[in-house]
């Protein structure tokens, strides 16, 4: 079941990269599924930060680690859309 999800998954943000890579299509389409897939990486990084502000009281050590893998998020997400964007 979750292969299946990963395939369409994998089958749908590709497709949409594809849209937002094509000089060809509207800007009106183009950018709110930019604005769709952002909002989706953004919610991803907000459940991280809520993982890391609650594990904050009892564990540090691994909030820290949420804490740098939701850096590392930003930068990928500011890279992936430059690269895209292009």
């Amino acid at each position: 079941m979750d292969f299946i999800f990963e395939i369409i998954g994998e089958i749908l943000f590709e497709g949409l990269f594809e849209i937002i890579k094509n000089k060809n299509i509207n800007k009106w389409i183009r950018y709110p599924i930019i604005t769709i897939i952002i909002c989706f990486y953004l919610f991803i990084i907000g459940i991280f930060l809520y993982l890391g502000f609650d594990l904050l009281k009892n564990n540090i050590l691994i909030s820290m680690v949420i804490f740098l893998i939701v850096i590392f998020l930003i930068i990928a997400i500011i890279i992936v859309t430059k690269k895209h964007l292009r």
